[in-house]
């Protein structure tokens, strides 16, 4: 009987075990192929050049560019301008732009109970500790409450993946910041070598060592083994860099020396490849700090950025982050690691985006060419801004004096012109270099200024023509800052009026403030002074003015890459437009207080569908972290950064001051001449509307934005300007 019953019964635990085999057959499959093993290497190269990389004799780089994908990142850390390389660093290991205070140097150690045994370690690995961890928590705690320190070391542990970090960076103090990168929030690396061990003796090179290649790429390859994720910092050009700023090495000695650190990092860089090759790991170069040459340039805060697996597409970087073919931002770097290099991490926390490859032949020239151009743009904006700034306040002075002083001008018509000129340069700064591609510094900014100075004398013969001048350039200035914006061809990214500045990283891509200023003035003017001159009727007023500013507010929100108080900016100034195309009377200050109440509800719900739909603009990732954080220490914290931000823009001129006198000339002409404004707004009676309208939008901008002055300002220009023109022609 128990002889009966035992084939089955084989039967039946074989059939189970096939069956079990068969159902886990796709899962053991799955897991065979699991992104999550593989592997990424990092390595820290501080102030590499695109020079460097051009030249032909670091075959090593050369080869891993040409087989890989190159791009520049912002270094930028927690302040505007100012970059050292533990902030830089822990901003990367962070996900967001963090400002580290100079009090002490990082230091990691070995973690108790992780001797090997030997008080000088070699070759081997052991747990490293940062010693300086406890007044990071506090900094991250007190300054930044809704972030994660040390947020790559952090998600890797969480998923599993060890992480290491070799190399030694000292001079004649320890230097490893570049470790603040690996760690996790305890500021703990799994495995790790930060001995001098690591180096050579060598009098030829900065302090006396340099980098032996030879027993880093052991360490490496050993690290690799037992990690996922291994951070290497490359220390000679960390040297370099500090040996130009503390002890002054410069002229061909310096050259003499930076050739050899060359050449000793693209030897390591060769053996590398090799090794990242042989085990199918992505490598990734980034150089957290520029060279200590371009620290006074204009390009202090963009460096190259390195990303190179066997057998991937060749090009340039970008990401969602800039929108720039060429560029990333540092905080992009720690969800590309995750994301990128496909080590199955969701990119949670993280205020980046992923980099991603867009195809380029030539891509170091390109990335060359693309940099070169960058820098003449940002010169040349100081320039425009200058010659906007001097336009405008001459203008100011030829029209008003004249009737609130009774100041008798030689020239009449010099206030005409210079109102033209100040209409026409926000225009012509715009379409000029879009249409005529020189790209050449000085070629391109005598044609702005000389096109500006030409059109303002030849158009201003009378107040006709000098009003008319003024809102076609205006309406062409609308129309191509609102065309860029919903088309996305980024073109006001390279032109000279805007402040888009990707060297300070604040924004990279959509309409910038003082854009924006223009954008609203000129929008309102035209519109405006079209609709007076035209004489549309009241229904056709009001239906495309609730056009024009619906698709005005659309280009003003996050998504097509402004702010918040752009919105509620643009948002305020149509409700207030329309209102008075509807009423054909002035807008009162209820109307303007009940508009803004309106325009923030109504902000704050988008937020909240923006947030729940998975939080793709900057005022969904706002919301969403304050109801899920906690509103006091979020709020606060975005309270402190524009408010430090307005208070800045509030004390540099000169646009606080181009500010200050256009509100007070508008409070004199108000008060002193009633019955020239009566007179006006009799025979310009939409037109007058404007007024109003562009004051109180103007304020709400000055309010909500954090560089508000500076849209303020220019959106005010709008309102003054044509109002003096009209006055000059009444004082008559």
């Amino acid at each position: 009987m128990n002889h009966r019953f035992h084939l089955p019964a084989k039967k039946i635990i074989l059939s189970f075990l096939v069956l079990l085999l068969v159902c886990s057959g796709p899962a053991a499959a799955a897991g065979s192929d699991s992104t999550a093993k593989r592997k990424a290497v990092i390595l820290v190269m501080d102030g590499i050049t695109l020079e460097d990389l051009n030249n032909p004799s670091l075959t090593s780089l050369r080869s891993i560019i040409n087989s890989g994908v190159i791009g520049l990142m912002n270094i930028r850390a927690g302040a505007l301008t100012y970059v050292d390389r533990a902030s830089s660093c822990l901003s990367i290991g962070m996900g967001v732009r963090t400002l580290v205070p100079k009090k002490e140097p990082i230091i990691f150690s070995r973690t108790a109970g992780s001797q090997p045994g030997s008080p000088e370690p070699g070759e081997e690995l052991y747990p490293l500790v940062n010693t300086n961890i406890n007044s990071l928590k506090e900094l991250v705690a007190e300054d930044y409450p809704n972030y994660t320190l040390g947020m790559i070391g952090e998600m890797a542990g969480k998923n599993g993946i060890a992480v290491s970090f070799v190399g030694n960076a000292d001079t004649d103090r320890p230097h490893h910041e570049a470790a603040l990168m690996a760690m996790d929030s305890r500021g703990v690396i799994n495995f790790g070598n930060v001995s001098r061990n690591l180096l050579a003796e060598d009098p030829g090179f900065p302090y006396g060592v340099r980098t032996d290649t030879a027993k880093l790429l052991t360490v490496v390859a050993r690290a690799l083994s037992q990690t996922g994720l291994v951070f290497i910092d490359f220390g000679d050009t960390v040297r370099l860099r500090e040996a130009e700023e503390s002890i002054g090495l410069q002229g061909d000695r310096l050259q003499n020396i930076r050739n050899k650190v060359l050449e000793n990092a693209d030897r390591f860089v060769g053996g590398l490849q090799e090794l990242v090759d042989r085990e199918d790991v992505v490598l990734m170069i980034i150089s957290p700090m520029t060279s200590y040459g371009q620290s006074g340039e204009v390009n202090r805060t963009l460096t190259p950025v390195i990303i190179y697996e066997k057998g991937q597409p060749h090009g340039v970087l970008t990401s969602n982050s800039t929108r720039i073919k060429g560029i990333i931002s540092n905080i992009d770097v720690s969800p590309t690691i995750f994301q990128r290099f496909g080590l199955n991490i969701i990119k949670p926390g993280f205020l980046g985006e992923a980099a991603e490859i867009l195809p380029e032949r030539g891509s170091l020239a390109f990335i060359t060419d693309s940099l070169s151009k960058l820098v003449k743009l940002k010169k040349s904006r100081y320039v425009i801004h200058g010659f906007y700034v001097t336009l405008l306040a001459a203008a100011l002075i030829t029209l008003y004096l004249p009737v609130l002083k009774k100041v008798s001008l030689k020239f009449k018509r010099t206030g005409r012109m210079l109102a033209v000129s100040v209409s026409a340069l926000p225009a012509l700064s715009l379409i000029i270099p879009s249409v005529v591609s020189i790209n050449q510094f000085y070629p391109d900014l005598v044609l702005i200024i000389s096109a500006t100075l030409v059109l303002g004398y030849l158009i201003s013969h009378n107040r006709a023509w000098t009003l008319n001048a003024m809102a076609w350039f205006s309406l062409a200035a609308s129309i191509f800052i609102l065309g860029d914006l919903l088309m996305g061809t980024d073109l006001l990214v390279e032109t000279p009026i805007g402040f888009n500045d990707v060297f300070m990283g604040g924004r990279y891509y959509g309409v910038n403030n003082d854009t924006m200023g223009i954008l609203l003035g000129s929008t309102v003017l035209a519109m405006f002074y079209f609709f007076d001159r035209l004489h549309i009727r009241a229904f056709w007023r009001l239906a495309l003015g609730i056009t024009v500013f619906a698709l005005v507010t659309l280009s003003q929100t996050p998504a097509y890459g402004a702010n918040v108080g752009g919105t509620i900016a643009a948002m305020t100034t149509g409700v207030l437009a329309v209102t008075a195309l509807r009423k054909g009377r002035l807008v009162r200050k209820k109307t303007v207080a009940a508009a803004l109440v309106l325009v923030i509800l109504m902000e704050l719900a988008v937020a909240y569908l923006d947030y729940r739909s998975g939080a793709q603009t900057h005022a969904g990732k706002v919301l969403g972290t304050l109801i899920t954080q906690g509103f006091g220490p979020k709020f606060l914290e975005v309270l402190q950064s524009k408010l430090s931000l307005f208070t800045v823009m509030l004390v540099i001129p000169p646009y606080n001051i181009l500010l200050a006198i256009q509100v007070y000339i508008y409070y004199l002409v108000e008060s002193r001449l009633g019955p020239a404004m009566n007179a006006i707004r009799q025979k310009n009676m939409v037109l007058a509307g404007s007024f109003e309208v562009i004051l109180y939008g103007g304020l709400v901008a000055f309010i909500f934005n954090d560089t508000g002055v500076i849209a303020t300002a220019m959106m005010l220009t709008y309102l003054t300007i044509p109002l003096g023109v009209l006055l000059e022609s009444n004082n008559k």
